[in-house]
């Protein structure tokens, strides 16, 4: 059960979420709420998220060439929502999920 207090900024944050537009960022496609509870449901992305994609990758790791590509499509995702107002506070590979990069190789 959320507090008052944090259900009006779940609230907010996901119509907030529902204007975003780019490429590079996952979409809000729906919001469902019953008394007890509040779904948000997100755009599905098939190919995993970005720290699935390192670990699973001979060495764990990727090449300077192999990552550019990756770190400037999060980067034009993060620089959207920077002028849209937003700041994402908890940008970690786990979090930067998009079909799109994962097609690139």
């Amino acid at each position: 059960m959320l507090s008052a207090e944090a259900e009006v900024r779940l609230r907010r944050e996901y119509a907030l979420m529902k204007v975003l537009r780019h490429p590079n960022v996952i979409k809000l496609t729906e919001v469902l709420e019953n008394p007890q509870d509040i779904i948000i449901i997100m755009q599905y992305a098939s190919q995993g998220d970005l720290f699935e994609y390192i670990v699973t990758r001979e060495n764990q790791r990727l090449t300077e060439e192999q990552a550019k590509p990756l770190f400037f499509q999060v980067a034009q995702g993060v620089q959207y929502l920077h002028k849209q107002g937003f700041i994402h506070r908890d940008l970690k590979p786990e979090v930067c999920s998009h079909q799109r990069i994962w097609t690139m190789y």
